[in-house]
């Protein structure tokens, strides 16, 4: 009786909590796509809690996709695979502003400048407590001669992670 699937007779005859007991049931064993297709049917059926799970999942696919990626430094070899995966990541969750910034990182190296700047900025506008990402552009900035433009940032960089040496010698590159 108290097994998940004994909701599945009544869950494909149509009774939307059924649904949204199966999408439960998936969800908490990290079943994402069976979690999905659950929620989706009980929503379609008019269940209004199901809407709200189906809609946190893309953020939760963003988020376990993003553990995916390797701690430390990214080669030049695997750049196309890093990029496919900020990608994707940006795709399920607009909002990931590690991904956003991960991708300026490799734009950057790949000297796709205009890209990677767009990409720091999106990051900025999405978490601007983020110190590697204002520090991240205004290198990029100074790399392009825009020293009045990189000067404020790279001073939010330093005011944000003071401790972080890299954005000190990046002013001192600007004066």
């Amino acid at each position: 009786e108290a097994h998940p699937f004994r909701w599945l007779p009544a869950a494909e005859s149509g009774d939307r909590q059924a649904m949204l007991q199966l999408g439960l049931f998936y969800h908490r064993a990290d079943d994402l796509p069976q979690a999905e297709t659950w929620y989706r049917r009980a929503a379609d059926a008019g269940d209004a809690r199901a809407r709200e799970y189906l809609d946190m999942l893309p953020r939760q696919k963003a988020a376990a996709l993003w553990k995916t990626l390797p701690e430390g430094k990214i080669t030049p070899e695997q750049h196309d695979q890093f990029l496919d995966l900020c990608n994707r990541v940006i795709a399920l969750d607009p909002n990931h502003a590690d991904a956003y910034w991960q991708r300026a990182v490799i734009l950057q190296a790949r000297k796709e400048s205009r890209q990677a700047e767009a990409d720091y900025r999106e990051a900025i506008a999405l978490a601007p407590w983020f110190a590697d990402a204002h520090g991240n552009l205004g290198r990029l900035l100074i790399t392009q001669g825009r020293f009045d433009e990189a000067l404020p940032i790279a001073q939010k960089a330093h005011e944000l992670d003071p401790g972080n040496s890299t954005w000190a010698i990046t002013l001192g590159h600007i004066h």
